[in-house]
Parts: structure tokens; sequence; C-alpha cells
């Protein structure tokens, strides 16, 4: 299996913050909770906008995401 440090980061940046899947979508209000889990296991990779706006909701940069 393939390392996924994407999803990996996006989780763990997500529990620190004490969000569930349910908070981070409602908080985006465009995305559902069923595409963020999505992305952090791995099965799909976030669009350029998307990856760009999960940086700035978690105040890291793209590189430390990727």
């Amino acid at each position: 299996m393939q390392d996924n440090m994407l999803g990996k980061r996006m989780r763990d940046l997500r529990q620190e913050r004490g969000k569930s899947l349910d908070e981070i979508a409602n908080d985006f209000g465009y995305i559902t909770k069923q595409s963020i889990d999505s992305y952090e296991l791995g099965r799909y990779n976030p669009p350029l906008d998307m990856l760009t706006a999960l940086a700035i909701y978690y105040g890291v940069s793209t590189d430390y995401l990727l």
C-alpha cells in the first residue's frame, strides 16, 4: 500500500483541533464528509482549490499537506 502523507496530515490536523468530519463539512459548506473521509483515507486527492482551502483552514502550507 502506498504511503498517504496527505491523508494522514489532514486527519491529524482535524483530530488535533477536535473536529469531526461533519464539522469540517459544515464549516466548508460545499463539501461532504464522505469526500473529506475519502481524502483522509487516500482514495482520492483533493482538487487544487480544495487543497488550498484546507491549507488556509488549518493554517498550514500546501507544501506541508503534500
